[in-house]
């Protein structure tokens, strides 16, 4: 009798050890993601052709029954970014393989294998930020630019053997069971997965979907994972870190912060209270902020006053205070900053070289009427005005 009892009690822990699914409950946070518990049973897959799926399931164009599960060639699954942290504020999205088994048993469940070669990354909802989502916008510290991809994951392949990782996915609900006509069931998860991304790289559209284990046939058998999502559901916008969602678009909360992220080799110690960046090449320096100072020089980056007359003035190629010696003239650049003197006459000092009073009859025409240092000499040695010095934040 004890022996028959203890057969039983091993039979059944190994079905619910084998079958159930789900280890990490996330069950409080469903419609802070837009999942009202509206179930959806046994339908079919409605992915194909969006872009929900990575990896060979994306050259597969998202269509269930492609690619190979692991071990077993009678089972399929998909490759989707797969939420395996989720809180209220955002979720850790990674690479993952959704498996429809069966394992000719008539019964189909659902299993999960971690995909290797991709990167993880956290997603925020609207009003949080951080590397794990756990700032608020105002107290943010830190922005990562590097733009978020599909392509990015396109080189991945199908995982072959390994461990099922179901229990550190992040689901919703789980191991519901419906028979979906016939007198076997069909497991049943929500999960929480990208289902688009953003040009730009700062974010992506994530919804629920329901995984169902569907199945076919009897004596040879085939199972899938067909992904759908959930009645009334929603989409959600979230952004890396440092970005915020704006309408359809993950824009940046700080500008300094996400330039920071990116400076260029050697250009460490920006104080947005002295300094502006200005992109470069790709990436960003800065300069200084208030107007008429510069650099003592390439490498003594304080900020000092630049008196910019015609033989002075402010590199724009790297921010320095350049002085020329007599006989030369200021001419910003940063390879050959100094020019030789041409003789300039009283008029070229008033009208601007090689110009008179009768071809400069309108008063704003003529250099001398210009305050500005800067544009008195930018005016003499074109012979004329030529408008605001050209600046800004791109070199």
């Amino acid at each position: 009798m004890f022996r028959n009892v203890f057969a039983v009690f091993l039979l059944l822990f190994y079905v619910v050890s084998a079958f159930a699914g789900g280890g990490d409950n996330v069950r409080k946070h469903m419609k802070t993601w837009g999942f009202g518990n509206s179930w959806a049973s046994c339908q079919n897959h409605s992915l194909v052709g969006s872009e929900a799926c990575i990896g060979q399931s994306e050259s597969d164009n998202c269509e269930p029954k492609k690619m190979y599960a692991r071990d077993h060639t009678d089972e399929y699954a998909l490759q989707v970014m797969v939420a395996m942290t989720v809180t209220d504020k955002g979720a850790r999205f990674c690479p993952v393989q959704i498996e429809g088994k069966n394992r000719n048993e008539g019964n189909a469940w659902t299993e999960y294998a971690q995909i290797s070669g991709g990167d993880c990354v956290w997603l925020c909802r609207n009003g949080f930020s951080g590397e794990q989502c756990d700032k608020s916008v105002d107290a943010l510290t830190s922005c990562d630019p590097t733009p978020l991809r599909r392509s990015d994951y396109s080189n991945l392949k199908r995982v072959v053997s390994g461990a099922n990782v179901e229990n550190d996915v992040s689901m919703f609900d789980w191991n519901r069971r419906y028979g979906c006509g016939v007198n076997k069931w069909q497991e049943h998860d929500v999960i929480l997965v990208i289902v688009k991304w953003l040009e730009e790289g700062h974010g992506a559209w994530v919804r629920p979907m329901i995984v169902r284990a569907q199945r076919d046939g009897w004596d040879n058998m085939i199972s899938w994972a067909a992904l759908y999502p959930p009645n009334n559901s929603q989409e959600t916008l979230v952004c890396k870190n440092g970005y915020k969602p704006v309408g359809t678009d993950c824009v940046e909360i700080n500008s300094n912060l996400c330039a920071a992220a990116q400076a260029c080799q050697g250009w460490n110690g920006f104080d947005e209270n002295l300094h502006k960046f200005v992109s470069k090449n790709g990436c960003y320096e800065f300069r200084c902020k208030e107007s008429g100072k510069a650099f003592v020089s390439e490498t003594d980056r304080t900020c000092e006053p630049c008196n910019v007359d015609m033989r002075t003035g402010i590199l724009t190629g790297n921010g320095v205070c350049h002085t020329c010696e007599k006989g030369k003239f200021f001419k910003d650049d940063v390879d050959a900053p100094c020019g030789d003197a041409i003789g300039y006459t009283k008029l070229d000092m008033q009208y601007g070289k090689g110009k008179t009073k009768a071809s400069q009859r309108n008063l704003e025409d003529q250099c001398w009427v210009n305050t500005e240092s800067d544009k008195y000499r930018q005016c003499v040695l074109n012979g004329g005005p030529v408008g605001d010095v050209p600046g800004g934040d791109d070199v």
